[in-house]
């Protein structure tokens, strides 16, 4: 937590991971908490968020879709609210070359905002 004698900012995050597999679908789920202790004009403050997600996938072959739901909760800084809530849908089809080389392609639904397609290429992880 804060220590006015070390005016360095803290940041911590507490989550929780669930996942399960049946029939070649995958169920990926978290939550997570974080908490940011810093210096504000009044003295300390701390601002804390919560955001969470769910992701359903399926595998054929080298194919792989997926829709995921996320939703960040409004930031507050001692109770009080300083930035909106935000919710997200994703849907998306990935090929996987190799067991770690996917090329991604997403079409990516943002609260007020337009849809954006989304593509990644990722290699070794």
């Amino acid at each position: 937590k804060y220590d006015p004698a070390n005016p360095d900012f803290w940041v911590s995050a507490e989550a929780l991971s669930l996942q399960g597999r049946y029939k070649g679908m995958q169920l990926l789920t978290e939550g997570v908490l974080l908490s940011q202790d810093f210096q504000d004009t009044g003295g300390p403050a701390t601002q804390k968020r919560k955001a969470m997600y769910a992701e359903l996938s399926g595998r054929v072959e080298s194919w792989e879709g997926a829709v995921r739901w996320g939703y960040t909760a409004d930031a507050t800084v001692d109770g009080a609210s300083v930035s909106g809530h935000q919710r997200i849908v994703t849907t998306g089809i990935d090929y996987w070359f190799t067991p770690t080389i996917p090329v991604k392609v997403a079409l990516v639904f943002r609260q007020g905002m337009k849809a954006r397609l989304a593509t990644q290429a990722a290699f070794g992880f």
